[in-house]
C-alpha cells in the first residue's frame, strides 16, 4: 500500500486556489459553540528569512501552533514567534469540509496514474484522548495498492519519488511512503 499524506490540507487547498497567499500566514478555522474561532488548520507557505518552516513550530520561541488552538492563541503565538506584523498580514478562512473533501477527491482521482485502486483514509473515530475539536478533522491522506504496479515506475522507490515530484509540480507538499499495510503506510508518510 501506498500512502500520501496532504499536510495541513485544508490551507494547502486555499493556496492552491489562490497562490499569492503563499507569503502570508493562513489560518483555516472553525466556528465554536461559544462563537469563538478554533483552529482547524494553518501554514505559512513562505515565511520571512530566519523564522520557523515548520508551521507546527512557535519559531523556536513560544508553544507550537496547533489545530483545536482558539485564534486568538494561535495569534499570541504567531506575534511571539514572528511580531506583530505577521498578525496584520495573516488570512483567516473559515472552514468548509465539504470543499477540502471534494477537493481531495479529486487529487484522489488523479493519483489513479498510478494504482487502478486507491481511496481517502477513513476517518478516525473520536476517542477520550483525542479533543473534540481534532476529532473530526477532515482526511489528508490517499491511499493506493501499488501491488503489482511498482514495477511499471521502476520499483517502489522510484514510485515514491515521481508521486512526489508530480505533486510538487501541481502545488501540493506530500509526504508519501509504501509499506504492506495502509495503517503502516500511513504513519511512515506521517
Amino acid at each position: 500500500m501506498l500512502a500520501i499524506w496532504l499536510p495541513r490540507w485544508p490551507v494547502q487547498r486555499r493556496l492552491l486556489e489562490r497562490p499569492e497567499r503563499r507569503d502570508v500566514p493562513v489560518f483555516v478555522c472553525s466556528r465554536g459553540r461559544r462563537g469563538t474561532l478554533t483552529v482547524v488548520s494553518w501554514a505559512w507557505a513562505i515565511p520571512p528569512r530566519g523564522a520557523s518552516t515548520r508551521p507546527d513550530r512557535g519559531g523556536g520561541r513560544g508553544a507550537p501552533i496547533r489545530p483545536g488552538m482558539t485564534l486568538a492563541e494561535a495569534m499570541a503565538v504567531l506575534a511571539l514567534s514572528h511580531g506583530s506584523r505577521a498578525c496584520h498580514v495573516a488570512v483567516v478562512d473559515h472552514d468548509d469540509p465539504a470543499a477540502d473533501r471534494t477537493a481531495l477527491v479529486q487529487v484522489a482521482r488523479w493519483c489513479r496514474r498510478f494504482s487502478p485502486t486507491c481511496g481517502l483514509e477513513a476517518p478516525e473515530p473520536p476517542s477520550c484522548s483525542v479533543p473534540s475539536a481534532t476529532a473530526a478533522l477532515p482526511p489528508e491522506c490517499i491511499h493506493l495498492d501499488v501491488t503489482g504496479t511498482a514495477g511499471f515506475f521502476g520499483g517502489e522507490a522510484a514510485l515514491v519519488r515521481t508521486v512526489v515530484w508530480t505533486l510538487a509540480a501541481r502545488g501540493l507538499h506530500a509526504r508519501v511512503a509504501i509499506a504492506d499495510t495502509a495503517s503502516a503506510a500511513r504513519a511512515a508518510a506521517r
